[in-house]
């Protein structure tokens, strides 16, 4: 009867399918509960170890924090992917599989989420995608197939840390398949995780070379812990939701798809699109 009570709390606000979590919450929902209130910006559950904290501070804060956000909340896309947009480059799409003992119907063989312990929380395995059609491995940065397959393309800069790190260390991510609002902020706003997507996204947008949309959906992907993924497009007059963005996502009640849009169209309106970090 408790653990009913906990998940009706959490379904005020979000509505979780089967298999939505990627690991396994030992005391039911109100660990779930405990976790999706408690996340706070750049504190990793469970701590990396030493080589994993090594490799971590090699690389960018961006793919740092694309990383800390698959692990802590980010959600995917309605088909799974995870988008990563980083300046000078099309963005590279990520999906997670699960472990083929570690099904959603068997939670019990789950990786099992511990908010303390020697080691990032990992299992199954990653692909990524330069088109969302064609996927590779993640023991190369050659794209050899696909559209892109002929022109002796290959992942750059951020993409091959991220690469290197989830075929290394495969994060198990906290939301591995998209959950729906019930109601935007019913239970907790998460606002301050939040503003760092926003942060990073501008950058990717208007630090040195521009990132670029999706050349299958012509869209610009931006993740945010415990909400759906935004899609935007930028026209002439400014920026505005993308044709891809799911109908059922009510852009206006949710307060970090207005910030992103009243952000990025107070850029575009400056002369010469400056932003400063």
């Amino acid at each position: 009867r408790s653990d009913r009570l906990w998940r009706e709390i959490l379904h005020r606000q979000w509505i979780l399918g089967e298999g939505a979590l990627g690991p396994h919450f030992v005391d039911g929902w109100r660990d779930i509960c405990r976790c999706f209130c408690t996340i706070k910006p750049g504190v990793w559950r469970p701590s990396p170890n030493s080589e994993q904290q090594q490799r971590l501070a090699c690389m960018s804060e961006f793919s740092r924090n694309f990383l800390f956000g698959i692990a802590h909340g980010f959600v995917p896309s309605e088909d799974g992917f995870f988008t990563y947009h980083c300046s000078g480059a099309t963005p590279i799409h990520y999906r997670y599989e699960a472990a083929a003992e570690s099904g959603a119907k068997d939670s019990q063989n789950r990786p099992i989420y511990m908010e303390h312990g020697a080691t990032l929380c990992t299992g199954g395995t990653w692909e990524w995608s330069p088109d969302r059609t064609t996927w590779f491995p993640t023991n190369t940065f050659e794209i050899t197939r696909g559209r892109f397959g002929t022109g002796r393309w290959h992942l750059v800069t951020d993409n091959r840390d991220i690469v290197f790190f989830l075929e290394h260390w495969p994060l198990v991510p906290l939301i591995a398949r998209s959950i729906d609002l019930q109601r935007p902020a019913a239970l907790m706003s998460h606002r301050v995780l939040n503003e760092r997507s926003l942060t990073d996204f501008m950058h990717a947008m208007y630090h040195g070379v521009r990132t670029t949309p999706c050349v299958a959906t012509d869209a610009f992907t931006v993740h945010f812990f415990f909400v759906p993924p935004l899609y935007l497009a930028c026209r002439g007059h400014g920026w505005q939701l993308a044709k891809v963005m799911p109908a059922r996502t009510n852009g206006g009640s949710v307060e970090e798809f207005h910030n992103v849009l009243a952000a990025l169209n107070r850029v575009h309106d400056q002369p010469g699109h400056v932003y400063h970090l």
